[in-house]
């Protein structure tokens, strides 16, 4: 799997914590640039934890190529210019609570999201790390994450808007009206990204299915205990009626 690139927007304390657990502590992600307002502040952390780039605004952070992901971590009134910058140049983005301080500016950087095309994966509240797979409601937590990690796969695309092949030495994308023509020739391959993603989710379905297959045992163990209950209640009613009849024939 390819490294992930992140370049962190605020440097101060927690914006620090979260460089260096991305650097130290996350597999297959590195801090690849940072920002901050405070020059030599930015300086000494990326000189402390190995960055190579060092920016002072959020704008050149998210426009840098080897930046595949951002994390916004600067002053509250900062997060929406950060997350507009991350959106215009179609980067993922976690921005730290609050997500602006005025409605005005959430509404701003909702729509240059949207309009982005930039993808909201929800990180699931669940966790089934190091546990064994074998229930569905597992199942269900584990087909959220893979949700997750395909279209970090696949930068934040789904099936649909991946070209169909892309160049064989620099992987760069092939129009489609182009691609049966250079597939043929041999100037390109399918596109390993949409590989990734129907596999990821043939796998998540699978999951899901699991689930709802757990659910709909669980329906039945409940209509059936329904249904038990429902036979000893007319059981009970019925005898309630002829026992009145029976007692006279005594």
């Amino acid at each position: 799997m390819a490294t992930l690139g992140v370049g962190v927007i605020g440097v101060g304390v927690l914006g620090r914590m979260h460089a260096e657990n991305v650097q130290w502590r996350i597999h297959n992600a590195r801090v690849t640039a940072i920002a901050d307002v405070r020059a030599d502040v930015a300086r000494s952390v990326a000189e402390q934890l190995g960055v190579p780039k060092v920016y002072a605004t959020a704008d050149e952070v998210a426009a840098d190529p080897d930046v595949d992901a951002i994390v916004i971590v600067s002053s509250d009134v900062a997060h929406a210019e950060g997350i507009i910058a991350g959106a215009r140049h179609r980067k993922a983005i976690f921005c730290e609570k609050p997500i602006t301080t005025t409605l005005e500016d959430a509404d701003r950087a909702l729509a240059a999201v949207e309009e982005a095309g930039v993808k909201n994966a929800e990180i699931p509240d669940c966790s089934v790390a190091k546990q064994k797979i074998d229930t569905g409601s597992k199942a269900e937590c584990f087909a959220r994450y893979i949700r997750v990690h395909a279209l970090e796969a696949t930068g934040g695309q789904v099936y649909a808007e991946m070209p169909r092949a892309v160049d064989k030495k620099t992987q760069k994308p092939i129009p489609d009206d182009q691609a049966a023509a250079a597939l043929e020739n041999g100037t390109a391959i399918d596109n390993p990204q949409r590989d990734t993603w129907v596999t990821a989710t043939a796998l998540s379905t699978a999951m899901n299915t699991s689930y709802f297959a757990e659910q709909v045992a669980n329906f039945s163990i409940v209509v059936g205990i329904a249904l038990i209950l429902i036979g000893i209640g007319l059981l009970v009613l019925t005898y309630g009626a002829l026992r009145p009849q029976l007692a006279t024939r005594e």
